[in-house]
């Protein structure tokens, strides 16, 4: 995983020093500090976005054991009841009652089941959210640093950084035609 912090400081110091070459070498050179502690300090952190997206996904783990932890609690309390119903009323737990019965707690089972499928299936997709989310500010932050290379690029490219003479603007001096003390 890339750490988006370095890659936001690189770009963000190409950047300010592309800005501040146009003034002079101290100008791009205060603009590449200043430009790659921006950057630093401004970006964002991918293994926040993995670190939140799986407290979220761990909260919808403990909600749904909590829920299903209920609901079982319900379910044997109301098959309880209805074999007990059976009983006081002197009928044998067979034929319609106890089909009534197993149905009702076949239907609460598969209720159980897809909630724990369902929770499984949500955090699942909230991890993968935020590993998305991760990729897209570590992509964010190379893209900060593609483009401020780019623009300090153009900058050398256009002559932005030639800031002393070059060989072609000095002149040539004919050292035993001058004249020494006269």
């Amino acid at each position: 995983m890339v750490d988006t912090r370095y890659t936001s400081a690189l770009g963000g110091a190409a950047q300010g020093a592309s800005m501040g070459a146009a003034f002079g070498a101290p100008s791009a050179i205060a603009g590449g500090v200043l430009g790659g502690i921006g950057g630093l300090l401004s970006s964002g952190d991918a293994d926040d976005a993995k670190a939140l997206a799986e407290e979220q996904a761990k909260l919808v783990e403990m909600r749904t054991r909590e829920e299903q932890r209920r609901k079982k609690r319900m379910m044997n309390q109301q098959i309880g009841e209805t074999e007990a119903r059976t009983y006081a009323s002197n009928l044998l737990d067979t034929g319609s009652a106890r089909q009534y019965r197993m149905g009702m707690e076949s239907e609460y089972r598969r209720q159980l089941a897809y909630d724990r499928l369902a929770s499984k299936k949500e955090a699942e997709l909230i991890r993968e959210g935020g590993d998305a989310t991760a990729r897209g500010i570590e992509m964010a932050g190379i893209g900060s640093m593609i483009s401020g290379f780019s623009s300090l690029g153009q900058i050398y490219a256009s002559g932005g950084f030639d800031w002393g003479p070059t060989a072609s603007d000095l002149q040539p001096v004919d050292v035993l035609s001058t004249r020494w003390g006269t």
